[in-house]
């Protein structure tokens, strides 16, 4: 598996989850006492107490939680930030005013066999962030059917991406 870390994805946020029910016995809802100002400082000293740290590692944050020996040093302050964050999503949801993101569509090619690749050269590999995809080689010549809402594919780049930074895809 290419990207072995994506197999603890769901370790780790079960353990966040773990962790702050646990805080949230012990000391309630203090992170945000202070309303959204109190709430953002005491996230953002995580974040300051790993800025003041990780010029000592060259801002190599693997090599500075590797190096570190203390029982609470850095990846400590990364887990604190991590579940920071999430408290203030949750807080926001809680309030019903998460902002609208526009979805921004990459591509609106299916998927096609390798069989039906070989047969039909009008189709070239491409990588995207969702996996490999078949896509037409000359897409401007071909209509793209309208596609299912499950089906797109928000865009990594935060907006409709040009060339260069598709480019950027295959040469990482």
């Amino acid at each position: 598996m290419p990207n072995e870390y994506l197999k603890y994805l769901q370790e780790v946020v079960d353990e966040d989850v773990r962790v702050l029910c646990e805080k949230e016995e012990s000391y309630g809802d203090s992170w945000m006492k202070r309303g959204g100002i109190g709430a953002y400082f005491v996230m953002i000293r995580k974040y300051d107490r790993l800025d003041t740290v990780m010029p000592r590692f060259g801002y190599d944050i693997f090599k500075a939680i590797e190096s570190d020996t203390r029982e609470e040093g850095i990846l400590d302050d990364v887990q604190d930030l991590r579940r920071y964050l999430t408290l203030i999503e949750a807080q926001i949801r809680v309030r019903g005013n998460i902002p609208s993101k526009p979805q921004t569509t990459i591509a609106s090619t299916v998927l096609i066999s390798q069989e039906e690749l070989k047969k039909n050269s009008s189709y070239t590999k491409s990588v995207t962030p969702g996996g490999i995809r078949n896509i037409p080689r000359n897409p401007v010549e071909t209509i793209p059917k309208p596609i299912h809402k499950s089906t797109e594919m928000e865009s990594p780049f935060g907006y409709a991406p040009d060339l260069d930074d598709l480019n950027d895809l295959d040469n990482p």
